[in-house]
């Protein structure tokens, strides 16, 4: 299975649909902190045993802080077969592109 990793500016299109599971793996802590919109919070150590994989025709997307934990996460659910995306640069690539946006 292939891996895939998307850009912020492919995250926020598939945003506006109702079939995307967005999943930050990040600690509770950094969660609460902050996180993308609509987020729901499955730490790093809870993944592989997490039963959002059973969702069938969802859109599944994982981000952490740069990028590079989620990326490692979706290459092993990739090896069980789960189709999973990860954000490239993750929260931090987002927040920067958002920023932009609103000095557009």
């Amino acid at each position: 299975m292939d891996v895939e990793v998307i850009a912020v500016w492919d995250l926020m299109e598939m945003q506006r649909s109702e079939d995307l599971i967005l999943i930050d793996v990040r600690d509770k802590e950094e969660f609460e902190k902050n996180h993308i919109e609509k987020a729901l919070n499955i730490p790093y150590e809870e993944v592989m045993k997490h039963e959002i994989w059973n969702t069938k025709g969802k859109k599944i997307v994982l981000y952490c802080e740069r990028g590079n934990t989620s990326l490692m996460l979706v290459k092993e659910l990739a090896e069980k077969g789960i189709a999973v995306k990860s954000l490239f640069g993750g929260i931090r690539a987002y927040e920067s592109f958002k920023s932009k946006l609103k000095k557009i």
